[in-house]
């Protein structure tokens, strides 16, 4: 009984770290919305799309830092959900790196809001990431990768480019025979829905695999989802504001990552 009461209250410790990470964030998400109309003004003429930009090159060297980590786990390891996780990190960073260039090239086109454009392409993103990830964490068998691995790494960005340049060219001629993007909120609030939902469930995942394996490093991955959960609210509760709001949930993404 004295081991499974020590055992109880250094979970109850080491949960507290998710817990204090839901409430630092939400209550600046909190601030942010009840002040958004003085941090408007007073912010008004800081440059937020350029240090966005910049924002959106650091989640990209971070989706492609988690890659090269997952790689060389999976080289040691020789397991199937590894190699998932890698490649899946792989195929995001490369998809962040072609929305980014799309949005920046889309300027162009006064008819599309080009914030939602992003914000609808990165919730995309995600949801395609996080159920990789998901498929990862649920796969029970622990079967070793015996084939040729080195192209399926080679192809998954022409895979993801392909689709990505088939995409592009849909759009643009949806640019040329619509006068607006009005399908682009729904689309993006469905996505953002569903990435919600993924996150809850990798919560879920990472604290029962925490309380079975009592390894302490799923504490930080329940953190770094709350984080990125926290970053989903800024995008769409807070993203009619512009680029003030994308700033925060970009902050959160790449801290979260």
């Amino acid at each position: 009984m004295t081991g499974t009461k020590e055992q109880r209250s250094n979970h109850v410790a080491n949960m507290k770290a998710p817990m204090y990470t839901f409430l630092i964030s939400f209550a600046i998400f909190v601030f942010v919305f009840a002040a958004k109309e003085v941090l408007i003004h007073q912010l008004i003429n800081v440059n937020f799309s350029m240090i966005n930009g910049f924002l959106d090159i650091g989640m990209i060297i971070c989706l492609m830092l988690i890659y090269n980590t997952a790689y060389y786990a999976f080289v040691v390891s020789k397991k199937t959900k590894v190699l998932a996780l890698s490649v899946g990190f792989l195929g995001a960073g490369v998809f962040e790196l072609l929305s980014f260039l799309m949005v920046v090239y889309s300027n162009y086109n006064k008819q599309i809001d080009l914030l939602r454009l992003g914000s609808m392409l990165g919730n995309l993103n995600l949801m395609i990431l996080f159920a990789v990830t998901i498929w990862a964490r649920t796969r029970i068998s622990e079967d070793a990768v015996t084939g040729d691995n080195k192209s399926l790494i080679i192809m998954t960005p022409v895979v993801i480019a392909l689709l990505f340049l088939g995409a592009t060219a849909v759009l643009n001629l949806t640019f040329l025979r619509t006068e607006s993007f009005y399908w682009l909120g729904p689309v993006e609030l469905t996505l953002s829905f569903i990435v919600c939902l993924e996150l809850v469930l990798l919560m879920v995942l990472s604290a029962q695999q925490y309380y079975g394996e009592h390894n302490t490093h799923y504490i930080s991955i329940i953190s770094a989802y709350i984080l990125l959960l926290i970053s989903i609210l800024f995008a769409n509760f807070l993203g009619q504001y512009g680029q003030m709001t994308r700033f925060f949930s970009n902050i959160f993404q790449v801290a979260g990552f």
